[in-house]
């Protein structure tokens, strides 16, 4: 019975600490890949009608990345947009942005905040031309 018993915790115990090693493992990973991203708002322009709003983004990093996010703000008005955009390694793309709360106007002055799917966030400004 004894010995019974003694498996039952052995195997238990293993079991715990495979479940537990690998759940560090992974998390682990992600922390190094969320380190290991890099990426930056390259420039920022409006088209002459104000009504589209293109960003370049350039991953400059060692692994590909994806927004998710893309905040929009101007005076006192926020513009967000939920998408997916997928960006491998050494390229550059443009966003073109429809803003449905900030009216682009001559003269003011925008934020763009850019969140990845990992949560690493980049941020830039312009003012309208």
């Amino acid at each position: 019975m004894v010995l019974v018993i003694g498996a039952t915790v052995w195997g238990v115990a293993t079991g715990a600490s495979t479940v537990i090693q690998n759940n560090y493992y992974e998390e682990v990973m992600e922390s190094v890949e969320k380190v290991k991203e890099r990426f930056c708002i390259e420039n920022i322009g409006v088209d002459d009608a104000l009504t589209e709003l293109r960003i370049w983004v350039f991953n400059y990093g060692p692994i590909d990345l994806t927004i998710d996010l893309i905040r929009v703000t101007g005076g006192n008005n926020i513009s967000s947009h939920s998408d997916s955009i997928s960006i491998s390694v050494g390229e550059i793309e443009l966003i073109t942005l429809e803003p449905t709360q900030v009216s682009l106007m001559r003269g003011l002055s925008i934020t763009i905040e850019l969140r990845s799917s990992r949560g690493n966030k980049v941020y830039d400004s312009i003012r309208v031309p």
